[in-house]
């Protein structure tokens, strides 16, 4: 829909190992989009180990709890 309309999808971009990967929003569940959200959530915990706390004050989801935001 938006595509009719001449809009234009910018990939997201990670670096893994070297190696930047691309990708879209609707890259759901394929073999690269698993391994890159491992590396994020092993990015994660290294972070918060470190004592890195995200700033979760603009997320306004109201029924989630804060570990999730």
């Amino acid at each position: 829909m938006m595509v009719d309309k001449g809009a234009v999808e910018i990939p997201s971009c990670l670096e893994v190992n070297n190696v930047v990967h691309e990708f879209f929003s609707r890259d759901g569940v394929n073999s690269t989009s698993i391994v890159l959200h491992h590396a994020l959530d092993e990015l994660v915990k290294e972070l918060k180990l470190a004592g890195y706390v995200p700033d979760t004050s603009l997320v306004f989801y109201a029924d989630i709890e804060d570990e999730e935001k």
